[in-house]
């Protein structure tokens, strides 16, 4: 299959293992595997390792560790992922779950895998983490080893016997792939490393639900037998950003971790920065994490361009971004570059702006964040934006469109009615990635 990809010294060394060591041994290697994946012709380009998936998925009978069947349902929710972050979508999405399904029935299971957690920085703080994730109980793994951590999880969900499962480790997680297999009948494997391979991403979980439309496609593709879950967001309090008339100044937007800048690619952001700001007289507007050298570049650009920086602005985190969009009156939103930003673009959209993606075909068919929406316009360079925001009526016109609103309002309500156990229809039938 052209998006799998193999690993052939880790597989054999995982199927070779028997004893104790030796698993922990390659489960270690495992784990520390996550830059080796963000390389060119892996990062964009693969998703699926099925032989390393089939051996971890033997881990577990390994260690003793025998099938739990269990009964799918509602009642009993736990999510299981490495650990949660304050900014990012993967988290964002997990708390959309634990939102939807209700604090009463949720258990918040973290593997921990790399060392960072513990209780003692709940204490103090608890409340924070109950209001963003809804949970009764949160639960964070602390034995000693990645093996033991497979046996203690184990045990754990025995002990709770879970209705459902949404499995959204990190893609390097073994303890999360190999833990809860035994319970795979209730199991949602959440397919959120969208454009690298994950583990697990391969095996026949109880349902295969993905997050973006690019890595659907390739899921299917695969015959996984996916269902597109999409993705939501709180709708905020208030009416979306009024349009300005044709005539006044735009102000322009992006969202997103300073990573999702930084990578090499074609273009550097600042580029896209500096056409933006020479096609208009408004102001963009950067909301999220930064630091000195980012914005040096930026103001660097922009004062070789003739362009004043002062026009780029810093805003910082933003705790709602629907809500910040409009407070800063924004009227157009640019998904950030390189990286795209699929959960900020949906907000974005169901804020009623338009939204440009700018798109590196050259990265990989994975990294194009597709939408099915006539408010999203992708462009491949700066030159392209600038062309398109000399002229912004036809995209601001196509956000008052009844018809792209109620799409964007059925994109959000997939993923709740996914989250309620619903059936869902199939999506883009004869959609298929190119390359």
């Amino acid at each position: 299959m052209r998006f799998d990809h193999e690993f052939p010294d880790v597989e054999q060394a995982l199927v070779a293992a028997r004893d104790f060591d030796a698993i922990e041994g390659v489960l270690q290697r495992l784990t520390r595997m996550v830059p080796a994946l963000l390389v060119d012709g892996i990062r964009g380009w693969k998703l699926f390792s099925p032989r390393l998936d089939s051996a971890l998925s033997s881990i577990p009978r390994r260690l003793g560790l025998t099938d739990v069947s269990l009964e799918k349902g509602q009642g009993n929710i736990c999510i299981l992922a490495t650990r949660f972050y304050t900014t990012g979508g993967h988290s964002q999405v997990a708390a959309d779950i634990a939102r939807l399904v209700g604090g009463e029935r949720v258990t918040l299971i973290f593997t921990d895998i790399y060392r960072q957690l513990g209780y003692r920085m709940r204490i103090g703080s608890g409340a924070s983490v109950a209001d963003r994730f809804p949970h009764r109980a949160m639960v964070m793994l602390s034995a000693p080893t990645l093996t033991e951590k497979i046996v203690e999880l184990y045990a754990v969900l025995a002990a709770i016997k879970p209705s459902r499962i949404f499995l959204m480790g990190n893609h390097m997680d073994p303890v999360a792939i190999a833990g809860a297999w035994p319970f795979r009948d209730v199991v949602d494997y959440v397919h959120h490393a969208d454009f690298m391979p994950a583990l697990g991403s391969s095996l026949r979980f109880s349902a295969h639900a993905d997050l973006t439309y690019s890595c659907h496609l390739a899921c299917r593709e695969a015959g996984l037998s996916p269902v597109y879950a999409a993705m939501t967001a709180p709708r905020s309090s208030g009416s979306p950003t009024a349009r300005p008339p044709r005539g006044e100044r735009l102000t322009i937007a992006t969202c997103g971790g300073l990573h999702k800048y930084r990578r090499t690619s074609r273009f550097r952001w600042s580029e896209y920065v500096v056409a933006a700001l020479t096609a208009t007289d408004g102001d963009f507007i950067h909301m999220g994490p930064i630091d000195e050298t980012f914005t040096e570049e930026v103001s660097t650009a922009l004062q070789a361009a003739g362009v004043d920086p002062e026009r780029y602005r810093f805003v910082g985190v933003v705790a709602d971004l629907q809500t910040a969009l409009r407070d800063h009156g924004v009227d157009i939103y640019v998904s950030s570059y390189p990286e795209p930003g699929g959960r900020a673009n949906l907000e974005a959209m169901m804020a009623g702006l338009p939204v440009i993606i700018p798109v590196e075909p050259e990265a990989g068919p994975l990294m194009v964040d597709r939408w099915p929406f006539a408010q999203a316009t992708s462009v491949e360079s700066p030159a392209e934006l600038e062309t398109l925001l000399r002229d912004p009526e036809g995209l601001l016109a196509r956000v008052t469109d009844d018809g792209a609103r109620a799409h964007v309002e059925t994109e959000r309500r997939r993923f709740e009615a996914y989250v309620a156990g619903s059936a869902l229809e199939s999506v883009g039938p004869n959609d298929r990635l190119p390359g």
